[in-house]
Order: structure tokens, then sequence, then C-alpha cells
């Protein structure tokens, strides 16, 4: 490999993480929105371009727990990262919380 090329490879790696560390994922005001559903607000964000890709977090997560993977994915398809019912971001003022009430958001 040319010493050029490595240099350049080098600098990428170097500036590459830290120009994702700047997004706030999960708490990104330009990214993000909220969809009204069934009662509740689901909160989401959007990156990229091209075929979507819906991601979404396990059990008492939030989208910051995708901050390694949305740039990665971002490269190539328009990410949809979701705050589940009652988590991150996401509102809902009901009493009680199931998993086929949350599976429900996604079937709506």
């Amino acid at each position: 490999m040319k010493p050029l090329s490595f240099c350049l490879i080098l600098l990428l790696c170097v500036l590459t993480p830290s120009i994702s560390a700047q997004i706030n994922y999960g708490n990104n005001p330009a990214a993000g929105k909220y969809l009204t559903t069934r009662g509740i607000k689901l909160y989401y964000e959007t990156y990229g371009k091209g075929e979507p890709l819906l991601m979404i977090h396990g059990n008492g997560g939030s989208i910051s727990g995708f901050s390694n993977q949305i740039p990665f994915f971002a490269q190539k398809y328009k990410v949809i990262a979701v705050d589940s019912r009652a988590q991150g971001k996401s509102v809902d003022a009901c009493d009680s919380l199931s998993f086929e009430m949350m599976a429900d958001d996604f079937n709506a």
C-alpha cells in the first residue's frame, strides 16, 4: 500500500468516529419527529437515503443504543429508528404496558 493511501485511510478512520459522535442519536431535533397513533406519541429519527430500514430497540432501550449502527447503515439505507411505546422519548399516558400493545404499534 502506498504511504499516501495509508494516510488517507488512517485519517478517515480517525475522523469518522468524531463525526458520528457529534450527532446525538435519540435526541436529535434535526432528524427527530413524533407520530401520534392509537393515543400515543411515538418518537422516531430518520437518516440517509435509499430503501427503508426500520430499527427497533429492545425492551428498556432507546434510539441512542443504535449510535454505532445508524451511521453505517445510513450510508446505503433510509434508516428509521423508533423509540418504542413509553421508552426513550416516546410518550404513552396509559397505566399499563404489554408486549401485545407494543407489537400492535408496528402493525398499524
